[in-house]
């Protein structure tokens, strides 16, 4: 939904937004299921849950 590596917010635009992030059904921190992002350092991203 929103990245603030984004170049409108200053960003060098190195994510992809074409990027699809799924979850898998292996348990982390006590929660059913997990996810893995890249994302570089000092980037904060939202993401919102799609059917």
């Amino acid at each position: 939904m929103l990245d603030t590596d984004a170049e409108e917010f200053g960003g060098h635009s190195l994510i992809d937004h074409n990027t699809d992030f799924f979850t898998k059904p292996e348990e982390f921190n006590n929660r059913p299921n997990s996810l893995m992002v890249y994302i570089p350092s000092r980037v904060a991203l939202v993401l919102a849950k799609m059917d």
